[in-house]
């Protein structure tokens, strides 16, 4: 007898049908899911951003060399899809950080794409570099020649070692403080701070050049302005002769006895006035501290509490004086400082810094 079959033809064990509705359903799953990546890119919002270059945040009067490595890096979330075009001709880049180096000279438009989207334009200026300058022994010399640190009152001096038609001193973001055009610039500072001199040749933005120094505060020195203007000589012609009037004399009264004071008086204590210092100057002198060249005493001029004052030292409370006896003279490196105020005096400091290590036990 004849036995009856469902399925006429088989592969593997399964029928062929089977195996055309299994493909079926797969296809119909893989559409599926690239439908749900698409509809959720599309709905992904427009994100605002920014280009983040070497570390900083971009800004159009920055100037990079050709064959300098450039680190972009986009200041939104990095969940975000971002393509980079760097205006160059060369490929995109897709990614949340992109490294791109620059091989001519040229002011280039780099793109930052957000979620296909919105998209953000970087003007980036790229410039040959600059042979560098050397003096007659042959060794390399700073674009700005100048001191570190002065102290305020005292005049500070720079000059440069390029040749150029025309030079144009400036101090960053003090437009108060008038421009200097000759090769050799001297200033001088009522405030104590962290200032930036720059110096500009030929009127070209790509021959700029920086240097930033500290002014130190001494005592006695005047809040009154940052420029140091010298009095006019006085001509004694110039002020008229003041002749006194004739007035009746007045008979002084007789003075009035006050009663004698059984107990003594003691004056009111004048209250004690502190100095203002910033973080970048409260660093510079912790670390001559550390040489040796300043004591915890030179100190009381800026803290509320002297010696007593409390510190967060490497994340452990200690006070001032703690901190002094565990830095000065040591192998340390400051890594930061920051100080809370109270009114015009220092009433706590985080203090962060390490321990120079000894290397295979020879130093």
């Amino acid at each position: 007898m004849k036995s009856d079959f469902i399925f006429t033809r088989s592969r593997l064990g399964l029928d062929v049908k089977v195996w055309l509705v299994m493909l079926f359903v797969v296809v119909l799953c893989m559409g599926l899911l690239s439908y749900r990546v698409i509809s959720n890119n599309r709905n992904k919002p427009c994100v605002a951003t920014e280009a983040i270059i070497n570390g900083l945040k971009h800004r159009p009067e920055r100037i990079y060399n050709i064959n300098e490595l450039l680190l972009f890096k986009a200041s939104t979330s990095p969940h975000n899809d971002i393509v980079w075009d760097f205006g160059d001709n060369t490929a995109r880049k897709e990614g949340f950080t992109a490294s791109h180096v620059f091989k001519k000279a040229g002011i280039f438009n780099v793109t930052i794409l957000v979620n296909g989207k919105c998209d953000d334009v970087a003007m980036v200026t790229v410039i040959k570099p600059i042979d560098v300058v050397r003096d007659s022994v042959g060794n390399i010399t700073d674009y700005i020649v100048g001191p570190e640190q002065g102290r305020v009152l005292e005049s500070v001096t720079f000059t440069t070692p390029l040749k150029a038609s025309t030079y144009e001193w400036t101090i960053e973001n003090r437009d108060d403080i008038k421009v200097r055009t000759d090769k050799e610039a001297t200033y001088s500072f009522k405030n104590s701070d962290v200032y930036t001199v720059i110096l500009t040749l030929d009127g070209n933005p790509a021959k700029k050049y920086r240097k930033s120094f500290v002014i130190m505060e001494v005592p006695g020195a005047s809040n009154a302005g940052d420029e140091v203007i010298k009095p006019k000589k006085l001509i004694k012609d110039e002020y008229p002769v003041i002749v006194p009037e004739d007035k009746p004399e007045v008979t002084a009264p007789p003075p009035v006895v006050a009663p004698p004071v059984t107990g003594k008086t003691e004056p009111e204590p004048e209250a004690k006035k502190f100095r203002r210092i910033n973080d970048d100057l409260l660093k510079i002198m912790l670390e001559e501290l550390i040489k040796g060249n300043k004591s915890p005493a030179d100190f009381n001029a800026y803290l509320c509490n002297g010696e007593g004052t409390q510190v967060i030292e490497n994340d452990k409370v200690s006070t001032f004086a703690t901190l002094c006896a565990n830095i000065k003279g040591k192998k340390v490196e400051l890594k930061s400082v920051k100080q809370g105020r109270l009114n015009d005096c220092i009433n706590s400091l985080t203090v962060t810094y390490k321990k120079k290590g000894k290397v295979l036990g020879i130093f």
